[in-house]
C-alpha cells in the first residue's frame, strides 16, 4: 500500500486559517451578543446606534472562498474602533478628529497585531503621507506600481473603475460581487504567498463599502432597505453612494500600497501593515473629505442622545 505524503501548510497558510477562524468566531460572537442584548435595548436609542454600537460590526457577507476575506473584516474592526472610541470634543475640529484617528489606529495595531505603539504610529503616519483625498477613485482606476504583477494592477484598476461609476448602491455592490467571483476564478499561485494583492483588495473594497454605506445612508437620512431606496430621488442616492465609493477606494489604495512596500518581509507582515494603513486612511479620508457628515453621525450616537 502506498502512502502519500501530506503537504505541510506554509506559515502564511497557517496564519490565514487562524485569521479566518478568529474572524468567524468574532462574527458569531457579534451575532450572539446582538441577540442577547436586543431585549434590553431602550426603544428610544437612535437607529444609527442600534446599527453600529460597539457590539455590532458592520461588514459585507463573509466569503470563505476568498482566503483573504478576513482582511476586509479586520479592516472594519479597526475603522469601528476609531468610530467607537471618539469622544465629544473630538468632533469640535478636524484636527482633533484626525488626531483621534491616528491614536486609535495605533492603539488597535498594538492591541490586535502586536506592534509597538511607536511602530503602529509610524505606519499610520506613513499612510497619512500618501495624501489620498477625494480623487481616490481616479487614482485607483489608474493604479500603477512596478511592485505589482500585471494582473494585480488590472484588477486593482477594475475596482477603481467600479467606484468611478455614478450609480446606485445595489449596482455597485453587484459589480463588486461579480468582480470578486472573477478574481477567485483565476489560477493564483499555490500557498497564498505571492500575488495576493487582488484578493486582499477586493476584500477590503467589499467590507469597507458595506461599512461606510451604512454610515452615509444614516447621515443622509435615506431609508436603509434597498426597496425603499428605489423610491428615493436617484440623484441623492448617487451622491451618497459616491461618498462611500471614494472612502472605499482610498482604503484599497492605502492597504495595497503598504502591502507592496513590504512584500519581501512575508505575508503576515504584508497583511498587518496593509490593515493598519487601510484602516487609518479610511478614517482620515472620511474626516478630511466629509467632516460634517462624520460629525453628524457621531453626534447621533454620543451619550447625550441615548
Amino acid at each position: 500500500m502506498k502512502h502519500h505524503a501530506q503537504a505541510v501548510p506554509t506559515r502564511g497558510t497557517q496564519y490565514l486559517r487562524l485569521a479566518q477562524s478568529i474572524t468567524i468566531l468574532l462574527v458569531a460572537g457579534t451575532l450572539l451578543c446582538s441577540c442577547g442584548e436586543s431585549s434590553n435595548e431602550a426603544p428610544t436609542l437612535p437607529s444609527s446606534y442600534l446599527a453600529m454600537r460597539k457590539s455590532d460590526l458592520v461588514h459585507a457577507p463573509y466569503h470563505r472562498s476568498n482566503p483573504f476575506d478576513s482582511v476586509g473584516i479586520q479592516h472594519n474592526m479597526l475603522v469601528h474602533h476609531f468610530i467607537s472610541s471618539t469622544v465629544p470634543w473630538d468632533t469640535l475640529e478636524m484636527s482633533h478628529m484626525l488626531g483621534r484617528c491616528q491614536s486609535s489606529a495605533a492603539e488597535w495595531g498594538n492591541k490586535m497585531l502586536g506592534y509597538s505603539r511607536e511602530q503602529s504610529l509610524g505606519l499610520v503616519q506613513s499612510a497619512f503621507a500618501l495624501g489620498i483625498d477625494s480623487t481616490a477613485r481616479l487614482r485607483l482606476a489608474a493604479y500603477d506600481s512596478p511592485l505589482a504583477t500585471s494582473r494585480e494592477r488590472h484588477y486593482l484598476r477594475r475596482i477603481g473603475e467600479i467606484f468611478c461609476e455614478q450609480t446606485r448602491f445595489e449596482e455597485t455592490q453587484r459589480q463588486l460581487d461579480n468582480l470578486e467571483r472573477e478574481i477567485l476564478a483565476e489560477q493564483w499561485p499555490e500557498g497564498n504567498e505571492t500575488e495576493v494583492l487582488a484578493r486582499m483588495a477586493i476584500s477590503i473594497a467589499r467590507h469597507s463599502y458595506a461599512y461606510w454605506k451604512r454610515m452615509m445612508v444614516e447621515v443622509s437620512g435615506l431609508p436603509s432597505d434597498e426597496g425603499a431606496l428605489r423610491k428615493t430621488a436617484t440623484d441623492v442616492i448617487i451622491r451618497t453612494n459616491s461618498k462611500v465609493q471614494i472612502i472605499s477606494a482610498a482604503d484599497v489604495i492605502a492597504g495595497t500600497s503598504a502591502a507592496e512596500a513590504v512584500s519581501g518581509a512575508g505575508l503576515l507582515t504584508q497583511i498587518k501593515v496593509g490593515l493598519i494603513s487601510a484602516g487609518a486612511v479610511s478614517g482620515a479620508v472620511a474626516v478630511i473629505v466629509y467632516f460634517d457628515d462624520i460629525v453628524s453621525f457621531l453626534n447621533g450616537i454620543m451619550p447625550w442622545n441615548w
